[in-house]
């Protein structure tokens, strides 16, 4: 076994109170993995390892069914707040065909 003092995350937890490897292999098994490593008040490291499977790409990638329901609900909403206000100038340039004869009842 060989002396995980050395590791960069351990080393970088002793100075900073936290480490991290992202992506890097192990010796021991020749396997990728993500190395956390946090230090105590009392001096003492603990790290731990995650097999990293999945590329930054996949792992960062916006799922596009989240998307659409969020555009979705924002439009929703919009609408709905839109037609709850009283009626202003700016509500009736945008619904213009259909406020029509109340614009033109105002101004007589």
């Amino acid at each position: 076994k060989s002396d995980h003092n050395t590791r960069p995350e351990v080393r970088a937890a002793r100075v900073k109170g936290e480490g991290y490897a992202i992506e890097r292999v192990s010796e021991e098994d020749n396997t990728t993995y993500f190395y956390s490593a946090l230090s105590g008040d009392d001096g003492m490291v603990i790290r731990s390892a995650a097999p990293y499977t999945h590329t930054l790409v996949e792992f960062l990638a916006i799922d596009r069914t989240i998307l659409f329901i969020m555009g979705g609900l924002t439009l929703v909403i919009s609408i709905i707040g839109l037609l709850a206000t009283p009626l202003t100038p700016l509500r009736m340039i945008l619904f213009l065909p259909t406020s029509m004869p109340l614009i033109v009842a105002l101004l007589l």
